[in-house]
């Protein structure tokens, strides 16, 4: 099963990916977003989070705190978050 994982998510990332990175050890491609964050439960305060889909790697979960680039701009990675499919959001802050 984890093979046919393997193969789906790196399909995934070739198709749908638009950001070149530059992680530690890590991919080389992500899905890069600025998603909208609902924070006060629906009365229009939303915030803007950045974040970048990567295929999960080996020591991933140590990327917190870890300056990383994507196309040539610095980022922080603030968070990790595996999404159960073999896949990982980085939650990123400008550096």
């Amino acid at each position: 099963m984890s093979s046919i994982e393997s193969r789906l998510n790196e399909s995934i990332v070739r198709h749908m990916a638009n950001a070149d990175c530059d992680i530690p050890g890590g991919p080389t491609r992500g899905i890069f977003r600025r998603e909208s964050v609902d924070v006060l439960g629906g009365i229009g305060m939303v915030e803007q989070t950045d974040t970048l889909k990567v295929v999960d790697f080996p020591g991933s979960s140590a990327l917190i705190g870890v300056d990383i680039g994507i196309d040539e701009l610095a980022w922080r990675v603030a968070d990790v978050r595996p999404d159960s499919s073999g896949m990982i959001k980085l939650i990123l802050e400008k550096t």
